[in-house]
């Protein structure tokens, strides 16, 4: 891959450019008799895949995903249907895609896409250059999580870890991403490797960054986090707790009930 620093190169192939390009094609020919548009490449067809960026392959695939849904809800096919046809779409459009060429500030964008189609192998070291690249703490904290996750699903377990331990140190307005993403994502990748234990207190730790988190409450975003909070938090002690008591950890069990006894009183009487 290369590591280039020219973070805002753009494939002249990309669709944007093909359309400035036609653009400025039409305004030179007017004077000659009119515009003739040529018919621009369907971004839904993957044999076009190498002509988008990151962020439109990421809209293609939201598409995707939004009409499997769909199909779902309405009961043509299952929940297991819409991952196995949304994993075979996906890799359709990587195939057409030479991911060894992908300019550094899209690395995020490409390597969601194959979180989509769980190709971990290839999504780990795109992550690696969105780490190394991230223009933002919130762009870091969030691309540092998804590494975890792939490295937890590649059996990497202590790389996985050690990269959850690393985000402990986000700014506090940039913590909310550490909980949800530690007990929906990457904790369930990494029960029953050998380290039960250690995911268990990473588990709280991620708590203790969810309470540290500021929020603005006047934001839909912000009420919507404040919401949830308390619901992210009961589960992750219920599964720290879980994975305490299957480790014979019976005294760490019981101090995480009291831990999250005393932190549950808390956010009733919103002292959190």
């Amino acid at each position: 891959m290369h590591n280039s620093t020219r973070t805002d190169t753009r494939r002249l192939t990309s669709i944007k450019s093909v359309r400035l390009i036609a653009a400025t094609a039409c305004l030179a020919s007017v004077a000659l008799g009119g515009c003739h548009f040529t018919t621009l490449p369907d971004p839904n067809d993957p044999a076009n895949a190498a002509t988008l960026d990151g962020a439109e392959l990421q809209r293609v695939v939201a598409g995707i995903y939004d009409n499997l849904a769909f199909r779902q809800g309405t009961k043509e096919i299952t929940e297991e249907q819409l991952r196995s046809e949304l994993k075979a779409k996906v890799d359709e459009y990587l195939t057409n895609i030479d991911l060894e060429s992908i300019p550094v500030d899209e690395a995020w964008q490409y390597a969601d896409v194959l979180r989509t189609a769980k190709e971990w192998d290839l999504a780990e070291p795109l992550l690696k250059v969105a780490v190394k690249f991230a223009d933002s703490a919130d762009r870091k904290v969030n691309d540092t999580l998804r590494l975890a996750q792939a490295q937890a699903h590649l059996n990497k377990v202590d790389e996985a870890i050690r990269n959850v331990w690393s985000t402990m140190d986000t700014p506090p307005g940039d913590k909310g991403a550490i909980l949800p993403a530690m007990l929906y994502e990457i904790a369930p990748a990494l029960i029953g490797k050998g380290r039960d234990v250690e995911v268990a207190k990473l588990l709280e730790a991620a708590v203790q960054q969810h309470l540290k988190t500021v929020v603005d409450p006047s934001t839909r975003p912000g009420r919507d986090f404040l919401r949830a909070r308390s619901h992210h938090i009961r589960n992750a002690f219920d599964l720290a707790i879980s994975l305490y008591g299957r480790s014979d950890h019976f005294i760490d069990a019981d101090r995480a009930k009291g831990r999250k006894m005393a932190t549950v009183r808390k956010l009733w009487r919103g002292a959190l």
